[in-house]
């Protein structure tokens, strides 16, 4: 019950069945637990983003990225959600940055179609490849009305 990464686990487990509401209201505890940890806003950020919840995806995402996300594949997740919160939210200055901080995390991209590549990411892929496929279009040059088309 006091685990932030048992209710986290759970979050993920609810976001894999398309439960999203559920996987909000364990993120959501997941977060308050350890709020200093990157991976519990990132995901809290991640289900916000999926519902739509603009400005508590970028508040929480931004969290994320002041707790110091080490790996370049969330990296370039955070950004694409960053700026399309932004977009939602009518801050065009905003989004814009989040996308060309996103353009330089090609290392990042290169490692989500590296998994994307292997058999055992049926499920990861489900769950992320249109955001993975929205970021490819950002790196060839889409600019943020890629959104609105998505």
């Amino acid at each position: 019950p006091e685990s932030a990464v048992g209710y986290n686990g759970l979050a993920e487990i609810h976001l894999q069945q398309d439960e999203l509401e559920q996987a909000l209201d364990y993120a959501r505890q997941a977060y308050e637990k350890d709020p200093d940890q990157w991976v519990m806003p990132y995901n809290l950020g991640m289900v916000e983003d999926r519902l739509g919840m603009a400005a508590e995806a970028v508040e929480h995402l931004q969290a994320a990225l002041t707790a110091s996300v080490p790996d370049a594949r969330h990296r370039v997740l955070i950004h694409l959600w960053l700026a399309r919160n932004y977009t939602r939210l009518n801050q065009p200055a905003e989004a814009s940055t989040h996308l060309e901080t996103l353009r330089a995390q090609k290392k990042g991209l290169g490692e989500w179609q590296s998994i994307f590549e292997s058999e055992q990411a049926q499920m990861i892929r489900r769950i992320l490849a249109e955001d993975i496929d929205l970021a490819q279009q950002i790196f060839d040059g889409a600019d943020a009305d890629v959104f609105t088309r998505a």
